[in-house]
């Protein structure tokens, strides 16, 4: 779609388009653009607008190194619609390594694409490239962010950790794949250095980050 098609879309008049891109400086282009995209947005029920969002955690090892996810893992998350305001007790998972086809616009796709039950808008989460991060045992009692959301017209209100947790043990001892975090809690048994080995005290937050490239 060439420029002068994208601002008729908008203004609605071929001409007018041509007189706009014509007469007036760039930044003045940019902003009509992006006023043309607000109003196609509304036509179309897709959501452009972009928001970062890292969830954080925080919780107690017991002879523990180190805890992080791979691109295998399913993020359990309850949703919150930033059009309408609805919200569900509906646990949606999201993996990086599953990707949804919607459209042209985006020929990766989406790890999520959820219509609202109440407003039918469409909205879209990816994760975020290279966004995940190990939780250490320097962290302890700490929040840090583990992983960073895309979130475009929707957010996560609420994680459940499950299963899928790598879990390391201190002292180069055993290195547990599927750990599952219930109820803020995992234990196991690590036999390398003969010793327990626990999670405790798991909890999570949400927090807005500015803008990051993927």
């Amino acid at each position: 779609m060439t420029l002068a098609h994208f601002c008729l879309n908008c203004i609605g008049s071929y001409y007018s388009a041509l007189y706009c891109i014509r007469k007036f400086n760039r930044q003045t282009v940019f902003i009509f653009l992006l006023k043309g995209a607000i109003l196609l947005e509304g036509k179309q029920g897709i959501n452009f607008a972009m928001v970062f969002i890292s969830l954080q955690i925080s919780c107690q090892f017991e002879n523990i190194e180190e805890i992080k996810t791979d691109s295998s893992y399913s993020y359990f998350l309850k949703l919150r619609c930033n059009n309408c305001g609805e919200s569900d007790d509906i646990w949606h998972d999201i993996c990086e390594e599953e990707r949804t086809q919607h459209d042209t616009r985006n020929a990766k796709g989406y790890n999520m694409i959820i219509k609202c039950k109440m407003c039918s808008r469409e909205n879209t989460i990816d994760i975020v490239e290279d966004s995940k991060k190990s939780y250490v045992e320097d962290d302890t009692g700490k929040l840090k962010s583990i992983v960073t959301f895309d979130c475009r017209g929707i957010e996560p209100i609420d994680f459940d950790p499950r299963e899928g947790f790598i879990v390391k043990s201190s002292d180069n001892g055993t290195t547990f794949d599927n750990a599952e975090i219930e109820n803020g809690d995992w234990c196991d048994f690590d036999e390398k250095n003969g010793k327990s080995v626990a999670i405790s005290e798991f909890k999570s937050n949400f927090v807005k980050v500015k803008g990051t490239k993927k």
